[in-house]
């Protein structure tokens, strides 16, 4: 009887994380997971879009901040550049091979089988219109996918559906975790598309970009508004960063960190008064 009842001690209290849509600024994830990591906390169970699928994943596989930054250290200057060479076509104008070429560099032909806790990647499937939560097959393909922004990148085909990024449908999965954590931590990036400042940079572009802003914030407040996480982490110090500023991934990693740090005192005392509500004396 007494191995059948646990002691609040032994009380499973599990933290989901939800990472956000970003470009550029989404790999401030990586600081934020990183200070996470040095409070003690983990999480039990991580989703994505778009760049918060990237980093989700290789959290989800068991690689640690650091040594996720010492992986995008590897990267030379040139291969980051040609992420956003451009590359004009009718289905957009950057091209999706360079991003494959990088996300099989880190996930190679790993799946959602051989992750470490579980993962959650969202996509949108533009054929059937309907939001795809990935849980299952090769993480790359899930995460190129939820990475492909509409207009910028060709959508991704898998079984002959066409996917783009999720953050359409939701910039931030909290819906996805919802049900499957008792704390939710979630962390946003503020989108300014219009902002993008590139080689050729017709008005066309810009009016594209600035709706795709609009949208997606507005989306941001709907679904915090709607799913109520425990705890937001909103790195609105990255604004002033434009969405491929891929060059300037360790400055944008640190101020991650730093905002993710200077909220850890709030955030570890909403933990504790969580526990207290499910009895857990730890």
């Amino acid at each position: 009887m007494n191995n059948m009842i646990k002691s609040n001690k032994e009380k499973e209290f599990k933290i989901g994380i939800a990472l956000s849509a970003g470009g550029a600024k989404g790999i401030a994830h990586l600081g934020v997971l990183e200070a996470l990591e040095e409070a003690g906390i983990r999480a039990d169970v991580i989703a994505g879009t778009s760049m918060g699928a990237v980093v989700g994943g290789l959290y989800a596989l068991g690689k640690t901040p650091k040594e996720m930054r010492s992986i995008l250290k590897s990267f030379d200057e040139h291969v980051i550049k040609n992420i956003t060479k451009i590359k004009l076509s009718l289905k957009g104008i950057f091209d999706a091979d360079r991003v494959h070429d990088i996300l099989y560099k880190l996930y190679d032909n790993k799946g959602f089988s051989d992750t470490q806790i579980p993962f959650y990647s969202l996509a949108y499937n533009i054929d059937d219109m309907k939001p795809v939560e990935f849980s299952s097959g090769l993480l790359l393909d899930a995460v190129q996918a939820s990475a492909s922004i509409p207009g910028f990148f060709p959508p991704y085909v898998i079984n002959n559906s066409r996917f783009v990024d999720g953050g359409i449908y939701s910039p931030i999965p909290l819906g996805i975790l919802k049900d499957k954590c008792d704390f939710l931590i979630g962390v946003s990036i503020p989108f300014n598309y219009e902002r993008i400042q590139l080689r050729i940079n017709p008005p066309l572009l810009q009016v594209m970009a600035r709706s795709i802003s609009t949208l997606a914030n507005q989306l941001y407040k709907a679904k915090i508004e709607i799913y109520k996480p425990d705890f937001m982490i909103d790195l609105h110090e990255l604004f002033s960063f434009t969405t491929f500023e891929f060059q300037k991934m360790n400055e944008i990693i640190n101020i991650g960190k730093q905002s993710a740090s200077d909220r850890m005192k709030s955030l570890l005392k909403k933990i504790e008064e969580k526990k207290r509500q499910f009895g857990i004396n730890h």
